[in-house]
């Protein structure tokens, strides 16, 4: 259900964002699918991360209602994902 939730607010979040920066509309589109693509595949991959307990808590920040992975110092590894 949190998916969902998170979900939504990013498709309005990246609406919101995209729409007065577009000049031609099928770029606007595909800007808008790279967008949420990117953050939908940031979110499964620090969901999945938070759930399994690969890192410490210290490595994730509460976004869109969902725990992300952040850049953190003290952990290469997370540091490591977020910059993939």
């Amino acid at each position: 259900m949190q998916s969902v939730k998170a979900l939504h607010i990013i498709t309005i979040h990246c609406k919101f964002m995209t729409r007065s920066m577009c000049t031609h509309p099928r770029l606007c589109i595909e800007q808008q699918s790279l967008v949420v693509m990117k953050k939908l595949l940031a979110i499964a991959v620090s969901g999945i991360t938070y759930l399994r307990g690969l890192f410490p808590e210290k490595a994730y920040g509460s976004k869109y209602k969902v725990m992300i992975l952040r850049e953190e110092r003290s952990c290469p590894g997370a540091s490591q994902i977020v910059q993939w």
